[in-house]
C-alpha cells in the first residue's frame, strides 16, 4: 500500500503542483523543465 502513495507522489502532475507553488518568476520556464525531464530516455 505504502507503494501506491509514493507512486501517486511522483506524477507529472504532483511536481507541477510543487512547481507552481515554489515559483513565481519564471513559472513557464520551471514547468517546461520539469515536465520536459518526465518524457525523456534515460
Amino acid at each position: 500500500m505504502l507503494m501506491y502513495v509514493f507512486g501517486a507522489a511522483s506524477t507529472v502532475v504532483a511536481f507541477t503542483r510543487t512547481v507552481d507553488e515554489r515559483f513565481v518568476r519564471g513559472r513557464g520556464l520551471a514547468l517546461g523543465i520539469a515536465t520536459g525531464n518526465a518524457g525523456a530516455p534515460c
